[in-house]
């Protein structure tokens, strides 16, 4: 159930973000640099909810045997480090928007 709430809560703001508000294209510059290192809050909050999410499915995969494989475990560590490092450096929120929430 928390992974469809996480799920359902990264896909809403990101299809909202990316085809309503449009946001990621008009307030990032289009420019390669602009979608390395431009800001957008939105991504921000993908990137929080992602590290928490993954984080947290890290420490209960040990608890599932299926699932404390060395593949999970090493998918989770990352993509957790990934979103940590998108808020720690803010960066790459351009691509943030469509890999964490659509």
């Amino acid at each position: 159930m928390t992974s469809l709430a996480a799920l359902c809560y990264c896909g809403f703001v990101g299809f909202k973000t990316w085809y309503f508000t449009r946001r990621v294209h008009k307030a990032i510059p289009q420019t390669p640099e602009g979608r390395v290192f431009g800001y957008l809050e939105e991504s921000e909050e993908l990137a929080a909810v992602n590290f928490t999410f993954q984080f947290w499915d890290l420490l209960v995969s040990f608890l599932i045997a299926e699932h404390c494989t060395p593949i999970m475990m090493i998918h989770h560590f990352v993509a957790a480090f990934v979103s940590w490092s998108s808020l720690e450096c803010q960066y790459l929120h351009y691509y943030g928007v469509f890999f964490l929430g659509l």
